[in-house]
């Protein structure tokens, strides 16, 4: 509405009045400007309740069928203002308002009780609550009917006034400009909701189909074929991650733990790692404590960069690292490695949802890892078993005992073998035919079974 107009309008309303109250022209102003139905209803109601002599106040958006109810205000004399918002049915909507009045009319109404027509005597809301006087105005945008505003007084036999008429068409003007705010505001949330649903459904889909995709790899690869990079290429592309690695745990010859980067994707523009020196063979007491220490406890990480200690957050800031994700890979309850993935475009950390794609990606490898352990042991074993059966069958009983013992140890990994007889008739003795301790044969030896574990074994 042109502010001329609008300024001239309420000057004309308030020439009645003691004095002009310049803010009520910026207020109204302001209903135009509101884009949520809660606010828009507190705007109106202060304007109101401010100028005009009014009990109640039912704003009606119509729908289809059915009238979605905004606001219903109630305000007694000496009470608070009372504001519901709910939605209800026409059927509903009778015992709100005159509601038959209102679909029958499309423009303003004025009410008097003693002057209202027959033809509304029979409004189920007019014959329940009385009301002394009230004013129905439309509330429309290029003559398409949005809904009402339904001022009412059961307090004073004044009816409503032309200026009053005047001035409430203006507010109308405004909330019909506010609805249509609304709308538009209200069809782009959805529309970024959908969207986002869409994104959402599509990196779903993406995780899946590289879970799938590194599942096919493993299970045609063997340990010596398998390309972690290739693995890593599918994680950093479904996870949109600017760095994914892979980290093995190993032991120096001091039996001192360390962990070298075994392999690495890197998007477009993202400088690799790979050839850092420092990251291989590194000491894992010299790893960062809010790296570590999870590790060691099969902890997943999950941070903003922000989110960690000062130290931990100047390492991350000189690899420009704003989000960081690290899973363990824990292979028979034992720490094997871990992988890690770096956002260095956003701070956010990955949902809930994301991690649990990737921890199931991550257990695809678990599983792999452990099934190439069992072969390899089972290898080992029957290339042990041969060695025993090689190495023994063409030996007499004494050197038979010491071979079998020798590669015994070899297939358990054990320090300790022996290999006893029992002695006849009590079966209380054994005499020992092969010991080894440490790959060292000690002079065999009689003992007694008495308190060992053979003797339950004997017994049974």
């Amino acid at each position: 509405m042109n502010i001329l107009a609008l300024k001239s309008a309420v000057l004309t309303f308030f020439q009645r009045t003691v004095m002009l109250d310049i803010d009520l022209i910026k207020e109204i102003q302001l209903l135009s400007r509101e884009v949520e139905p809660e606010q828009l209803v507190t705007v109106l109601w202060k304007i109101i309740d401010r100028y005009l002599v009014v009990t109640r106040i039912v704003v009606l958006l119509e729908n289809a069928a059915n009238f979605f109810t905004i606001a219903s205000i109630l305000k007694a004399r000496d009470q608070e203002s009372d504001i519901n918002l709910n939605q209800i049915s026409i059927d509903e909507a009778k015992k709100e308002v005159p509601i038959s009045i209102i679909i029958e009319n499309k423009e303003i109404i004025f009410w008097e009780k003693i002057k209202f027509p027959k033809a509304w005597q029979e409004d189920y809301y007019l014959q329940k609550y009385h009301p002394e006087n009230f004013i129905i105005c439309p509330l429309k945008d290029n003559k398409i009917k949005l809904g009402f505003i339904y001022l009412e007084n059961y307090q004073n036999q004044d009816g409503f006034t032309k200026e009053i008429k005047d001035f409430l068409e203006i507010i109308a003007q405004q909330i019909a400009i506010s609805l249509i705010n609304i709308q538009k505001y209200q069809e782009q949330i959805a529309k970024r909701k959908q969207s986002q649903i869409n994104l959402d459904s599509l990196q779903h889909n993406s995780y899946l189909i590289a879970l799938v995709s590194i599942q096919n790899i493993l299970l045609s690869s063997e340990e010596k074929d398998l390309d972690y990079n290739i693995i890593l290429k599918h994680l950093g592309e479904a996870s949109g991650a600017s760095r994914v690695y892979l980290f093995k745990k190993h032991f120096d010859n001091y039996s001192k733990l360390l962990i070298s980067q075994k392999a690495e994707y890197c998007a477009m523009g993202i400088e690799p790692e790979i050839n850092n020196l420092e990251l291989q063979n590194l000491s894992f007491d010299k790893l960062l404590p809010c790296y570590a220490k999870p590790l060691l406890n099969q902890e997943i990480i999950n941070k903003s960069a922000t989110d960690f200690e000062l130290e931990a957050q100047k390492f991350l800031k000189s690899k420009n690292i704003l989000a960081i994700l690290i899973l363990p890979i824990i292979v028979k309850n034992d720490l094997w490695g871990f992988i890690g993935f770096d956002n260095c475009v956003s701070g956010k950390a990955w949902n809930k949802s994301e991690v649990n794609l990737l921890v199931a990606a991550t257990n695809a490898l678990v599983l792999w890892l452990e099934h190439q352990i069992t072969i390899k042991q089972i290898k080992q074993r029957e290339i042990t078993l041969r060695k025993i059966v090689a190495g023994t069958v063409s030996n007499i009983k004494e050197e038979f005992f010491t071979a079998c013992a020798f590669h015994l140890g070899e297939i358990f990994n054990s320090a300790h073998i022996l290999v006893s007889e029992i002695i006849e008739p009590n079966r209380t003795y054994a005499q020992s035919l092969a010991f080894l301790v440490n790959k060292t044969f000690i002079r065999n030896f009689k003992y007694s079974l008495a308190g060992t574990p053979c003797e339950k074994l004997i017994q049974e």
